[in-house]
């Protein structure tokens, strides 16, 4: 048998984590000075991780709506 509350709470913690992964990296993105003076690559990590964060984020609140 499948605790909900506990899966709620859970699935909820994970998506302020998602949230606040998304939100740092959106700031920084979004910093003219990160994005020209950082190399390349790591700017396209952050834009990848960004995409993952955001992801994952639309993914926990699908999983939060069906619960």
């Amino acid at each position: 048998m499948v605790d909900v509350d506990a899966l709620k709470a859970k699935l909820t913690k994970d998506l302020g984590k998602a949230e606040a992964e998304a939100t740092s990296l959106s700031g920084r993105l979004g910093n003219p000075t990160f994005v020209e003076k950082a190399p390349a690559e790591v700017v396209q990590g952050a834009r990848e991780a960004l995409a993952e964060a955001e992801a994952q984020a639309s993914m926990l609140r699908d999983r939060l709506s069906r619960l």
